[in-house]
């Protein structure tokens, strides 16, 4: 046993040592801190804090960590509470590093506080290190720490030049977006402040450096820097831009004060400069005003810069207005337009379906597909909202193409092997964009083919602009496919009864304005009643929508419509209960005798 004692005794003596060994050989400074009442770790976050300060007591330490608060050894810093070495409980720095350590299971791994109780000098040490846990509450800290306080003064140096710009000590562009940021900042705090930022150019710089050389340039540029400096109010800022100048203007009432302020500036800028071949400068401004929709600092500065640039392409000299709703709908929609791009491989779009019931025999005669858009973030988009989108932005085609294919295929189940007499059609929208597509045939007949659904029971929904004209290569290939072609929104002008029949339109779907216009006075029930009565002498079944009353149906039916949708019908369901629905007799009809 005894040697078995000794053996133990000599391996502590070499480990302390070799502890003891890097203690004094690291550049590192160490340290371990213990509690003089441990701090329980179920407590509220910010108690944890305020307790850690309380307690937290240098127990050990190298002479390298004493050395970097200025004592002259290890022993000099033992004793100190770390609130000594910090100066204050309450700093922002501090506060966030403490929280971070605990919030992360008591564990830090270069996480940087500032520091000044025993000196004054403010110091920067990045921390790394791991709390010890017993019972439910900590009791010491075992860390590591390094000096990086000339490594911060260096980087503010650096940071300080970066903002000040060497010809005209005007502040940077990185000065002005942080500034635009702070105003940012409070406009989201405080509704209804305003803050505008004008941007300047001078255009014919380019030539005058040939004439006059850079010396030339830069004089001229710091005496435009002069005169717009006379225009700052103390809390307004004046900034260098690289092709230019900008002035962000804080708490401004109406964007008519900023206007007047960039006018103010121009003719400053239009008076000579004492600079040979500078005769032919002429000044832009342009001014975006900031509420508290921008999402960053550098939207603000590219919206006044673009305004500026019109300006400058309008002939110079004068000042132009960024449309900030403009901006926000265009921004909106390219948003929306990217999305759009990526919905259909990740299997966003849907397709529902609403059941036309017929006034003739009371049944369930077909189903109109609405493709519906299912948004990561904005829910579920109706078409109109974005199929638009999808033909401005050349999407068209491969969006008809999953509408038509998937709503085929659904179809065929309703329609299965020897159901002809009371075969269900299928109606499905078509863009004008589309329809146009030279491939849009070849979209069709895959559909078809795919699904093996009949052509004759597939009704390609258009609206007016997008009809077909007799003798056009679109009406070739739509009477070629064998499909039917209704048109929609009937009812609201524009067509003349040659044009629809020469289109080769089988069908009309009343504009939903006109089912809301019955129930009402007799001129609006007359107006309707004289559309159906037009749809009849040209020999087309007409379908009204949104009909939610049997008054409704009633009346339709007596004047010759042909079927009906909307929430009296069925309203809105899914593939497999449209297939369900399919051909049944709708409980508020029977058929007519």
């Amino acid at each position: 046993m005894a040697g078995e004692a000794e053996r133990l005794r000599r391996e502590l003596e070499e480990v302390t040592e070799r502890y003891r060994s890097y203690l004094d050989g690291t550049s590192d400074g160490i340290y371990r801190v213990e509690m003089t009442t441990p701090v329980p770790v179920d407590l509220p976050l910010d108690e944890q804090v305020r307790l850690f300060y309380r307690n937290a007591v240098v127990a050990e330490a190298n002479d390298v960590m004493a050395r970097m608060y200025g004592l002259p050894g290890a022993t000099a810093l033992v004793g100190k509470r770390v609130l000594e070495l910090h100066g204050t409980d309450t700093d922002p720095a501090n506060l966030e590093a403490q929280a971070a350590f605990i919030a992360n299971g008591y564990r830090a791994d270069g996480v940087e506080t500032v520091e000044s109780g025993l000196t004054g000098d403010v110091r920067h040490f990045l921390n790394s290190g791991f709390g010890v846990v017993r019972d439910g509450c900590l009791v010491r800290v075992w860390g590591t720490q390094v000096d990086v306080t000339e490594r911060r003064r260096q980087e503010e140096g650096l940071r300080t030049a970066s903002l000040s710009d060497p010809l005209t000590a005007l502040p940077t562009c990185a000065l002005l977006l942080d500034r635009i940021g702070q105003n940012l900042a409070r406009a989201r705090r405080t509704p209804g402040s305003t803050t505008a930022l004008v941007a300047i150019g001078l255009e014919g710089l380019d030539s005058l450096e040939r004439r006059s050389g850079p010396a030339g340039v830069d004089e001229v540029v710091r005496e435009a820097s002069r005169r717009l400096a006379a225009l700052v109010r103390p809390t307004d800022t004046l900034a260098r831009l690289p092709d230019g100048f900008a002035l962000l203007l804080t708490e401004v009432r109406e964007p008519e004060d900023a206007l007047r302020v960039a006018e103010r500036a121009l003719e400053r800028l239009r008076l000579p400069f004492a600079v040979a071949g500078s005769e032919g400068l002429a000044p832009s401004a342009g001014i975006a005003t900031l509420g508290g929709g921008y999402g960053d600092a550098s939207a603000l500065l590219a919206d006044a810069m673009a305004a500026r640039d019109r300006a400058r392409r309008e002939g110079g000299g004068g000042t132009a207005l960024f449309d900030v709703g403009v901006h926000f709908r265009a921004v909106a929609r390219l948003e929306l337009e990217a999305g759009l791009r990526a919905a259909l491989s990740l299997g966003q779009l849907e397709l529902v379906f609403e059941p036309a019931v017929s006034l003739v025999t009371g049944r369930v005669a077909g189903f109109c597909a609405v493709p519906r858009w299912r948004h990561p973030s904005k829910g579920l988009l109706p078409a109109d909202e974005w199929l638009p989108l999808a033909e401005a932005s050349g999407q068209a085609l491969p969006i008809t193409r999953w509408i038509l294919a998937e709503a085929c295929r659904q179809a065929s189940a309703w329609n299965p092997p020897g159901r002809v007499a009371d075969a269900v059609w299928l109606r499905a929208p078509v863009p004008a964009a589309a329809l146009a597509d030279p491939a849009f045939a070849d979209v069709v007949s895959e559909a078809l083919t795919a699904s093996s659904l009949r052509p004759s029971l597939l009704r390609l929904a258009v609206e007016e602009p997008a009809l077909p004209r007799a003798g056009t290569s679109a009406a070739g290939r739509v009477a070629r496919l064998g499909v039917r072609l209704s048109l929609v929104r009937f009812g609201r002008g524009g067509l003349d009864p040659a044009e629809i029949l020469d289109s080769g339109v089988d069908d009309l779907v009343l504009d939903p304005s006109l089912t809301a216009r019955l129930g009402g006075n007799g001129r609006e029930e007359l107006l309707v009643a004289a559309i159906l009565s037009f749809a009849r002498a040209l020999g087309l079944p007409v379908t009204a929508v949104d009909v939610d009353s049997v008054a409704q149906v009633e009346w339709l039916r007596s004047r010759g419509a042909a079927a009906i949708r909307g929430q009296l019908a069925g309203g809105i369901v899914t593939g497999p209960q449209a297939a369900l629905l399919a051909g049944t007799v709708a409980p508020f009809l029977l058929p007519r005798g």
